[in-house]
């Protein structure tokens, strides 16, 4: 099963000066997991997603970047260089969204009608 993934950044949360003028150090997010394959219910593809927040420290010894010359790509960037020096790198979160896809294609448990019921 081959899925694609999709980061959005929902809020940045900054320092107003200390130690840079709206210097971020917390990035809320949603990753979503989207299946090549359909859905025959809603006829579009399988698609979960999981959310969460990623702390993230400043480091005095690399370029800081104004906060207006972000983008998206660079705090997915972040988000991920930090996730993966945890316990919960993304690796685990993607795994987990293509077992939660891969439940839904195949559900492990199933919940037919009451065989004397019609």
């Amino acid at each position: 099963m081959t899925n694609t993934y999709a980061w959005t950044i929902n809020q940045l949360d900054c320092y107003p000066t200390n130690p840079k003028p709206n210097c971020v150090f917390n990035i809320h997010w949603t990753l979503t997991a989207t299946s090549l394959d359909i859905n025959p219910q809603t006829n579009k593809p399988y698609s979960v997603y999981t959310y969460g927040n990623q702390t993230i420290q400043y480091d005095d010894s690399e370029s800081y970047i104004p906060y207006e010359n972000l983008t998206h790509d660079i705090i997915v960037s972040w988000i991920e260089e930090s996730m993966n020096k945890t316990e919960m790198p993304v690796s685990f979160l993607k795994d987990s969204l293509d077992a939660r896809i891969n439940n839904e294609i195949t559900p492990p448990v199933v919940k037919p009608a009451l065989p004397w019921s019609t």
